[in-house]
């Protein structure tokens, strides 16, 4: 049988192995062998220090903080250098979007209440005042929401690493906050006068709006994902990519729109498909500004045409996307439907068999339909 050292604190019970298994006549007369039972009085001395410690932070600790300074013999107790070693981390895999928003979250942080704010501090008054300072700053809702979820998601992960306790978890009664996001998609009226536009005041406006509708028939594609498809992303008239956001592989047919507009923008210096980045890109952080600073380019030639047309709202790439989505609800398709087109999640079990059977054919059939009532 195992020999482990068991720890219970405030109701909360923790088994830390030794790695010796002892038979019943060992267990009976304690007949250790004098390595063993030194490496067990070691270990005993390794938790009882870790007590010690514990208790003279004068803060609250559980089992877990005892076991991660055994186990993983340091343990920090500052959030702010713990979000930091996140952040570092969600960069070196390239996870650019999170790593971006945890550091704007600990900018935000560090603002506030300085660079060592310690898991002990995040407390429901602590978050509630954070909040309110926000607020008073005129940071809106949403905003503060995605600072606090940032918050929260990184606690949760401390918590599953054995650094701090659920006990002291502060999102129990502390609530984040969110309101309704201004709409994105473009009315039906003003989506048809884009759509069908063809005069332009520079080529820089008529390849902005080529991308726009390449993306709209692509059912809102990323521009991330559709700047860097290659050649071998075509297979038998249809699309094959993983989105770089979330890996989950799309499999789209090519319409005659699509495919004439690939053929307008296709490069031809370059080992990408279209001409949307000037050159290829080996390293992952070029590429990335590269995206970027294209993005922006066709984001001011978008709006600068918008304007021009008198459109109700403000045209970027990502409108492309609502776009497709509030025509597909318009035109009468449900909102799993249009969920499982765009690769969102979506609850509807029974609509999950029915589309993991036939989502090539139904969703062919629901990127036709909106295409045909824009043309």
């Amino acid at each position: 049988s195992p020999l482990a050292f068991r720890l219970s604190h405030k109701s909360k019970v923790l088994t830390i192995a030794t790695g010796f298994y002892l038979s019943e006549q060992q267990w009976s007369d304690s007949s250790f062998s004098k390595s063993a039972q030194l490496r067990i009085n070691e270990l005993q001395v390794k938790i009882d220090r870790a007590i010690f410690k514990l208790e003279d932070r004068l803060i609250p600790f559980s089992v877990h903080n005892i076991k991660a300074l055994i186990v993983r013999k340091t343990v920090t107790n500052s959030f702010s250098d713990y979000l930091a070693d996140k952040i570092a981390a969600l960069t070196k895999v390239e996870r650019v979007g999170s790593a971006k928003a945890y550091q704007c979250a600990l900018n935000s942080l560090s603002t506030y209440r300085g660079d060592n704010i310690q898991f002990a501090d995040l407390n429901f008054r602590f978050l509630t005042e954070y909040d309110n300072w926000l607020t008073t700053r005129g940071v809106k809702i949403n905003s503060i929401g995605n600072y606090m979820r940032s918050i929260r998601a990184v606690y949760n992960q401390a918590v599953n690493e054995d650094i701090v306790g659920r006990e002291t978890y502060p999102f129990g009664k502390y609530k984040i906050r969110a309101e309704p996001t201004e709409k994105r998609a473009l009315t039906p009226e003003d989506l048809h006068k884009l759509m069908n536009h063809w005069v332009f005041e520079s080529d820089a406006q008529q390849k902005a709006l080529d991308v726009f509708k390449l993306v709209f028939s692509l059912v809102g594609i990323n521009l991330a994902d559709l700047a860097t498809l290659t050649s071998k992303n075509i297979v038998g008239g249809r699309l094959h990519y993983r989105r770089k956001k979330t890996k989950k592989l799309y499999d789209i047919k090519l319409t005659s729109m699509a495919l004439e507009l690939i053929d307008k923008l296709k490069s031809t210096n370059t080992g990408y498909l279209l001409n949307i980045l000037d050159k290829d890109h080996p390293d992952p952080s070029k590429e990335r500004i590269a995206l970027e600073h294209s993005r922006q380019l066709t984001n001011k030639a978008l709006n600068r045409l918008a304007v021009s047309l008198n459109l109700s709202r403000r045209v970027t790439i990502y409108v492309a996307r609502h776009s497709w989505a509030t025509t597909a609800k318009r035109i009468g398709y449900s909102n799993e439907l249009i969920a499982e087109s765009l690769g969102h999640e979506h609850g509807n079990r029974i609509t999950n068999i029915y589309l993991d059977k036939y989502d090539k054919e139904v969703i062919d059939g629901v990127n036709e339909s909106v295409l045909d009532s824009l043309f």
